[in-house]
């Protein structure tokens, strides 16, 4: 009940085996205490991942959403007042697919405008799971509250928001990795350091979250 390959090689010890693989493949299927093992296996496997992984749902029904920070931009395209302002990437945990939306300030307010956008083309999520945002405490004009976006999100649409344990970057790792996505995108096509108007931003977003979309989703082998 070790498994096939190592079955394999204890043979191999005392015997030269000719075309074993198929029948011990056929052997251990059949072997009652090896699909208890193999049971056993999956659920202590499956026990690391949360089940909004696994279950079957629209896309962008369970979200993971972060704040980029800092792009230069503009109020319009010909003017001269430029600000800072953050992007919300909001990534999808079933399939991994990802959006972004310029957003003008870090309030609360917009970002519950992003996600009204959000919503309004993919409708809205059951589920968001995002950081306590302990680096955004650090700026000095943040008016950006955990708590303001609970209770609109929960008020006015009736969906949960999950806030990851602080400092704990492997909880995020999703969206974290579709951020550092981004900013290689934006390093390759030599904007980082570009002043664009708001719907400049919105349009270059666009393209790099339609690029990260293509890819796949798996690898195939000839296993």
């Amino acid at each position: 009940h070790m498994g096939l390959e190592s079955t394999l090689l204890e043979l191999s010890k005392r015997f030269y085996p000719i075309r074993a693989r198929k029948a011990l493949t056929r052997m251990l299927s059949d072997c009652v205490k090896c699909k208890i093992l193999r049971k056993q296996v999956l659920k202590h496997e499956m026990a690391k991942h949360n089940a909004v992984r696994t279950t079957l749902a629209p896309p962008f029904t369970f979200v993971m959403c972060d704040l980029a920070q800092n792009f230069m931009t503009k109020s319009r395209f010909a003017g001269r007042q430029t600000m800072k302002a953050p992007a919300l990437v909001v990534c999808c945990l079933m399939s991994g697919a990802t959006a972004i939306y310029m957003m003008e300030d870090w309030s609360t307010a917009s970002v519950v405008q992003a996600i009204e956008r959000h919503s309004c083309r993919y409708g809205f999520p059951l589920q968001f799971f995002v950081d306590a945002g302990s680096q955004l405490k650090k700026l000095a004009s943040v008016s950006y509250s955990i708590f303001d976006l609970t209770t609109s999100l929960r008020k006015g649409f009736q969906c949960e928001v999950i806030v990851a344990p602080p400092k704990s970057h492997s909880s995020q790792g999703r969206i974290e990795r579709r951020i550092g996505l981004i900013k290689a995108a934006l390093e390759k096509v030599s904007e980082t350091g570009l002043i664009l108007s708001f719907l400049n931003w919105e349009t270059l977003f666009g393209r790099i979250a339609n690029d990260l979309n293509n890819l796949p989703v798996a690898r195939a082998s000839a296993t």
